[in-house]
This record gives structure tokens, C-alpha cells and sequence, in this order.
């Protein structure tokens, strides 16, 4: 109980940093999903509330996650696993929620402010937008091709070691663990029994795809001040999460097919080495994508060039948008026939929620999520 407390706790605080650390990691020229004139991009007045935002983030993860120790004093086994399930995904959307809300607050402010500024010589001499017209034809990103083959090979195997004892496996096997580590609740060997966490892996690929595809096709936005440096460093930005992705997919597959193995091979298995891979696993992922958000920012604005490559002024003025993204974070424009775009506040991309392919993406991303289910 005690390991799964501590881990749930640290989940608990990563969480929050992650969060409270996202204006740091997203772009300079627009904070809070607002876009800033380049001369106030560093203003006190914005680097106070940025540090708002982190503090007020990281101390409600803080707080949600002391109530996890009450939990240890609970000898009642069954009932504290269940109380913990509860907690756990109530107190994660606590968490989400305080930051979100924090979130929408600062956002008004900094839209409030913006308002008040006074006018500088880019927006009285109007915008530029440059599009690079051969831009994808430069390997932005990694083939799709390698995440399905390199995801299928482990997938493949794991099929086939588990074909290949199928008569070994015990009639009844564990499929769930309690906090003790203990088996608590078993399936009877079947075809869906035994293969259904491989339908799972299947479709975990799916996701993995659609993900590497937004990377490469996310609309571009180049600083017209140096278009060739913008554009190289967008470029490494994306080749960057793109080989996060291949990585993470790999991984990904290699502990559920270890998940797996163990399950319909070894009866009454002790689970608790699968507890430390998967906090191995959450670690490295985590790590990965924070120094990665550091070191590139959003659409590599922060990523630091050779001194004859890098712009004299790194602070960046984009085309202002913001009458298109709702609350600085929904893209909403029926005029830009793009599907994806780059997030206006974090690092990653988000959809042009005009757009019908969007709703489509979604609804079929929900349905694969919860497609799993069918193999329980």
C-alpha cells in the first residue's frame, strides 16, 4: 500500500509541476493563449502572474495530495483500495480544475492588459504571414511507417510466445491486483481472455500515429523577421517530438507486452515488479518531456542556434489570432482550412475546432479509448 501511496502522491506533484512550469515551456509571444507585442514579452507585470499561475498550481497538487496519507492509517484493505481509486481520479481533477480555473483568470487579465497597451510599430504597420511552401518535403518528422513496424514487431511476438504456450496457460488467471499486490479478480482462459490485451496494444498504435501525423501537419507559424531560422528551428522542434513519440510507442508497447506475458504464463505472479517498471516507465516519460518542453518550447521558439544562425531579436511578434482561439486555447477559425494547429498555450497541437475533420479525430479517438473495454 505504501509504495502505491508514494507513487500516487509523486503522480500527484509531477502533475502540478508540469502544469504550473507550462508558461515557462510554451511560447514568449503568447502567454496565457494571448498574443503579446514583442516589446512586452518579458514584462514584470507578466512574469508575475506567469509565477502566479506555477505557484497557485503546484501548491493546490500539494495540498490535494496530503489526504493520500490519511490513507495509510486504513487497515481495511478492500475498502482503502477502493477509497484510493476514488481519491485518486477525483483528486487529480481537482487539481486540473484549480489550475484551469487560475488559468482562465490570468488569461482575462493579460487580455485586459494587452487592451491597454499602447500601440507598437508591428501592429501599426500591420502583419506578415510566411509560409514556407516546401516545408514538408524536409523530413520534419519520422515515417509512420517505422512507429507501425517497429510497434508490431513487439506486438507480433508477444502473440506469438503467448500462441505458442496457449495450452500451458492456467484455466483461470489473475487480471487485476489489489494495493497488497495480490490477485483479486481472475478471467477464465479464452481466445478473448488471453489475446484481448493484445487488441489493446493494436490500437495503442493507432493513437500513436494520429499523434506523430498532428506533429508533421500542424499549420505552420514562422517569425517573418527571420523566416529561414524560424523555420529550421520549427523544423527540429518537430523531429524532436516526433522521436519522442517512436520512443514512447516503443516503450509503451514493450510494458504492456511484459503486462501481458506475465499474466496468462505465471499464475498467482507477484505484480509488484510491474509496479516499479511502471514507475520506471512514468518517470522516463515525464523526464523526457519536460527537458525536451525546455530546451525547444513551442514550435522551438526557445531552442538556442549557432550565434551567425540566431536572430538579434529572439522575441517573436506572430500574426495576432486571437479573436480565433476561444479562451486562448480552442482554435476556432472557419477561414483556415488547416486541421491542426500548435497550441497557443503549452507545447504540443490542438485542432481547428471549425473544422469537421476535427469532430470526426476526436470522436474517433474517444471511441478508441474506450474501445478496450469491449475486451474486458
Amino acid at each position: 500500500m505504501s509504495l502505491f501511496i508514494g507513487f500516487m502522491i509523486s503522480l500527484f506533484l509531477l502533475i502540478g509541476l508540469i502544469t504550473g512550469l507550462t508558461p515557462f515551456m510554451g511560447r514568449k509571444s503568447s502567454q496565457f493563449g494571448v498574443s503579446l507585442p514583442e516589446n512586452y514579452q518579458e514584462d514584470p507585470q507578466l512574469k508575475k502572474w506567469m509565477k502566479q499561475y506555477c505557484f497557485i498550481t503546484v501548491l493546490s497538487s500539494v495540498l490535494f495530495s496530503l489526504p493520500f496519507l490519511w490513507f495509510t492509517r486504513n487497515k481495511d484493505a478492500v475498502q482503502t483500495e477502493m477509497q484510493l481509486g476514488i481519491y485518486s481520479v477525483v483528486g487529480i481533477a481537482a487539481v486540473l480544475a484549480v489550475s484551469g480555473l487560475a488559468y482562465l483568470v490570468i488569461h482575462k487579465k493579460v487580455s485586459t492588459w494587452k487592451k491597454n497597451l499602447p500601440k507598437t510599430a508591428d501592429q501599426d504597420s500591420g502583419q506578415e504571414i510566411v509560409v514556407e511552401l516546401n516545408y514538408r518535403k524536409k523530413g520534419t518528422t519520422i515515417s509512420n511507417t517505422l512507429i507501425i513496424i517497429s510497434n508490431l514487431i513487439i506486438i507480433s511476438g508477444t502473440a506469438f510466445a503467448t500462441w505458442l504456450n496457449y495450452q500451458q496457460i492456467p484455466e483461470t488467471f489473475p487480471i487485476h491486483w489489489g494495493i497488497d499486490f495480490k490477485p483479486d479478480r481472475f478471467a477464465t482462459k479464452s481466445v478473448k481472455t488471453v489475446f484481448g490485451l493484445l487488441a489493446v496494444q493494436l490500437i495503442m498504435i493507432i493513437i500513436f500515429v494520429i499523434s506523430n501525423y498532428s506533429i508533421k501537419n500542424a499549420k505552420q507559424s514562422l517569425n517573418p523577421k527571420n523566416a529561414s531560422v524560424s523555420s529550421l528551428k520549427n523544423r527540429l522542434f518537430r523531429q524532436a517530438w516526433s522521436r519522442f513519440t517512436l520512443v514512447i510507442s516503443i516503450l509503451t508497447q514493450l510494458l504492456m507486452s511484459a503486462l501481458q506475458l506475465a499474466t496468462v504464463f505465471v499464475n498467482d505472479v507477484e505484480i509488484q515488479w510491474f509496479i516499479y517498471l511502471t514507475i520506471g516507465y512514468t518517470i522516463l516519460v515525464i523526464v523526457y518531456a519536460i527537458v525536451l518542453s525546455m530546451k525547444y518550447g513551442q514550435d522551438g521558439e526557445r531552442l538556442k542556434m549557432a550565434d551567425s544562425l540566431e536572430e538579434k531579436d529572439t522575441l517573436e511578434y506572430r500574426y495576432n489570432e486571437d479573436q480565433y482561439w476561444k479562451l486562448g486555447v480552442f482554435y476556432y477559425n472557419p477561414a483556415d482550412p488547416s486541421i491542426w494547429v500548435e497550441k497557443r498555450f503549452g507545447v504540443g497541437t490542438t485542432t481547428n475546432f471549425a473544422r469537421w475533420q476535427s469532430w470526426a479525430i476526436i470522436v474517433g479517438i474517444l471511441i478508441l479509448a474506450f474501445s478496450p473495454l469491449l475486451f474486458l
